[in-house]
């Protein structure tokens, strides 16, 4: 594993080993959780201007992994047991 825990950066993207994650990609895997008729959609004047945000993040679990953790839950399982919860 890299030291970036898993991260690839590639043409201004980073991805995951284990696949893309965006902001608007989890968004619809909540709301098919919650409500499959619903739909995300953006409001352009609401998004904030790159030249003041961070344009990517890729979390950082080298440390973790170097202890011998992993996750063994995927994002869209996290999310629908931790919707069930609530």
């Amino acid at each position: 594993m890299n030291k970036t825990g898993g991260c690839k950066h590639l043409e201004n993207k980073t991805t995951m080993v284990s696949g893309n994650i965006t902001v608007p990609s989890s968004l619809q895997n909540i709301i098919k959780i919650i409500d499959p008729a619903k739909q995300y959609v953006s409001i352009e004047t609401r998004r904030r201007s790159n030249a003041i945000d961070i344009p990517r993040m890729c979390a950082d679990i080298f440390r973790l992994s170097s202890l011998g953790w992993s996750p063994v839950i995927d994002l869209k399982e996290g999310l629908v047991r931790t919707i069930r919860e609530m």
